[in-house]
């Protein structure tokens, strides 16, 4: 059995995916692992000569945009790693990483995941937006209202809500970043991977409510350590279109896993912006 299996979908990031795919083999010659390329149809010639290149990476091309989830679970149906790691292409493995979460996964039994502490180009911790507590209504008012700079403006209500982290210091949390999760095989079998009703964002979340839920822990490593970009794919999108996407997957969250009144109460909170971000999906279509 490979020690870790590698799943990087890939959609239009391919001046980031080859520098990803060359991390991930300058930095992991200890350690047996599998790696796969699931592309969701691409039009920037995404894997032109990845072939040659990589000849050991397994690549999948879709015809069509599966999205996140199930692009990550066509892989995941192919693989035999022990550890499964979801890696988004405009990642960088850096020295000691996937070493690092490997051990911490095979020495802590109740550790169901974990993730590392992500860099940007230029070697600054991302903060904002990372490594934040699962979903309350509360977080949703705040997201709805669009508000910047909460953690500056309302620091009490960042911390109570979005995040407390010491981004210094090894800590449980609550959710980890689908841009880089190592997860145990064995926590997939009982539990499943990414529910495929999520096309993209908030997927991570909801598996990792589902590893807590079981009673697995799962901790942020700040000795292991990525380059992260950071928007590569989306940033193609309109911004109307991401905020589409992002309100109807926060809603079909808490749908799923917080209950029909709590649900109503952010429909509530999000129904004009919603209805906003419908009719410019209809009239830009």
């Amino acid at each position: 059995m490979n020690k870790i299996s590698i799943i990087i979908v890939n959609w239009n990031s391919g001046f980031c995916l080859e520098k990803c795919l060359n991390s991930i083999f300058q930095n992991a010659e200890k350690i047996e692992l599998e790696v796969f390329v699931v592309d969701n149809n691409s039009t920037d010639g995404s894997l032109n000569e990845l072939d040659d290149k990589f000849p050991s990476v397994q690549f999948i091309r879709n015809t069509s945009n599966l999205g996140f989830a199930k692009a990550n679970n066509q892989a995941y149906a192919k693989s035999s790693g022990e550890f499964i790691l979801l890696l988004n292409p405009d990642v960088e493995i850096l020295p000691e990483a996937l070493e690092g979460m490997v051990s911490f996964l095979s020495n802590h039994r109740v550790v169901g995941a974990v993730g590392p502490k992500m860099l940007d180009s230029s070697d600054e911790i991302q903060a904002m937006g990372y490594y934040m507590k699962l979903p309350t209504l509360i977080a949703g008012l705040f997201s709805y209202l669009s508000l910047q700079k909460i953690d500056q403006l309302f620091p009490a209500i960042y911390k109570k809500y979005f995040c407390d982290l010491d981004f210094d210091k090894k800590s449980e949390v609550e959710q980890i970043p689908g841009a880089c999760l190592m997860v145990k095989r064995e926590v997939i079998d009982k539990i499943g991977f990414l529910d495929e009703r999520f096309f993209v964002w908030m997927e991570d979340v909801d598996f990792c409510y589902r590893i807590k839920k079981n009673g697995w822990k799962m901790f942020y490593l700040p000795t292991s350590q990525i380059k992260h970009i950071g928007g590569v794919t989306f940033n193609r999108l309109k911004k109307w279109e991401k905020k589409f996407i992002f309100t109807r997957s926060l809603f079909l969250y808490f749908l799923k896993n917080k209950g029909i009144f709590k649900s109503f109460l952010l429909s509530l909170i999000f129904l004009p912006k919603f209805i906003h971000l419908l009719l410019l999906k209809v009239l830009n279509r």
